[in-house]
């Protein structure tokens, strides 16, 4: 297991910027959070092609600015827009392969959405085939605001669509959701490829991890120790003071999977 930096820590700092920011604090493995479509082609995606080469770092994952927009996209009735969605998403795919990365973050639908479950498969399994036609997969996230937010959801899912379905586990949003972070570990089975990690204190349900947090990541860790799943540190822009914390606290995880 590897873990690394999401440079969705560093918004609204520009997404290369972000990136080579943390290639410059030693971060070798980095998700990189998509702000504007303009980024994944064109000059952008040169300098971040630039900077991945010159650091040797690895791009682990792709999150697209668009997760609040996938109600709308993917799941009314209106059939051109979805058909359009997956083309739009295919786009990130060329970008997540233009980096070899082959996670792309998938949120889904709201949680007041009353759509039958078999359409909301329906519709993932869709944009679940075009995607890994290009080698990358289509990773449904717990949100706190989403359908996924339930694990028995989420088992649903895992059971319904079998093999073709895989998972994206984030550790505050299933804070936000009130629910024990082992039901969705349940939910998931054997299926996720991506964690995204964060603690918490008396302040603050997300914080860098480190060890004046009060989440044990020893215990949760130890089970993806030895696996090929993917990492990284993903908090908000006011879970720190100052860019290098990011660095201390991935330290920390380091140290603590040598545990």
């Amino acid at each position: 297991m590897n873990v690394g930096v999401s440079t969705a820590c560093l918004y609204p700092l520009e997404t290369e910027k972000a990136l080579k920011l943390l290639c410059q604090s030693g971060v070798k493995n980095i998700e990189i959070f998509v702000n504007s479509v303009s980024e994944i082609s064109g000059s952008v995606l040169t300098e971040i092609k630039n900077i991945i080469k010159d650091f040797d770092c690895r791009i682990t994952s792709i999150h697209p600015y668009t997760s609040g927009s996938e109600p709308i996209m993917f799941f009314s009735n209106y059939q051109r827009r979805f058909l359009d969605g997956v083309e739009q998403y295919l786009r990130f795919c060329d970008f997540a392969n233009e980096l070899d990365a082959n996670i792309l973050v998938f949120h889904g639908d709201r949680k007041e959405s009353n759509t039958p479950n078999e359409f909301y498969f329906e519709r993932y399994l869709k944009l679940y085939r075009e995607a890994l036609k290009t080698g990358v997969y289509v990773c449904q996230e717990n949100v706190c605001r989403c359908r996924s937010r339930s694990p028995e959801f989420l088992k649903v899912m895992s059971s319904t669509l079998k093999d073709e379905v895989r998972f994206v586990f984030d550790l505050k949003q299933a804070r936000r959701s009130d629910t024990p972070y082992s039901e969705y570990l349940d939910a998931m089975q054997n299926k996720i490829m991506h964690l995204h990690l964060s603690d918490f204190d008396e302040k603050s349900d997300c914080t860098l991890p480190n060890q004046n947090g009060k989440f044990d990541f020893a215990a949760f860790l130890k089970d993806f120790k030895d696996s090929d799943i993917t990492s990284v540190i993903e908090v908000y822009r006011e879970a720190f003071k100052e860019p290098c914390e990011i660095g201390r606290s991935l330290e920390f995880l380091k140290n603590t999977l040598q545990i």
